[in-house]
């Protein structure tokens, strides 16, 4: 999976940063083209996203580049979203916001229509996590 490819409105980036960490079980992998873009990717993905900021990469930098993966999962287990949408997804019903009612019944069609999902347990924390990062912009 390319992050710049992959339509932004839903990433695992857990299972994203994981299937990284598999790779590197490869020593051909080790510095490859595809390692270095896929791993400057999810940094780019996790600073603008405010995850981590640079002084956490700071810290790490005699990490080689799976212990700073694993760090970063963990980081990203104790966050509060699960999932990362395309900014443009947030503002976008951030920006048509009148009644609190009517957003949330806005973002549950996309979920239900847009977004994948297996069972209704994923669509539900799909959902509530597109609702309350809309209510985290909102209310910024």
């Amino acid at each position: 999976m390319n992050l710049k490819t992959t339509k932004m409105s839903e990433i695992n980036l857990e299972q994203y940063i994981k299937s990284e960490i598999v790779k590197h079980s490869d020593d051909n992998y080790w510095g490859s083209d595809d390692e270095v873009q896929n791993a400057n990717e999810i940094f780019d993905l996790v600073l603008s996203k405010g995850i981590v900021d640079q002084d956490w990469f700071d810290e790490r930098l005699k990490c080689t580049c799976p212990e700073r993966l694993s760090e970063l999962l963990k980081r990203i287990k104790m966050s509060e979203s699960k999932f990362y949408w395309d900014s443009d997804t947030i503002d976008y019903y951030a920006g048509i916001h009148r009644v609190w009612a009517s957003t949330a019944f806005e973002i549950y069609k996309y979920v239900a229509d847009e977004c994948e999902w297996e069972s209704e347990t994923d669509m539900r924390a799909v959902y509530l996590d597109l609702l309350t990062q809309v209510e985290n912009k909102i209310n910024q």
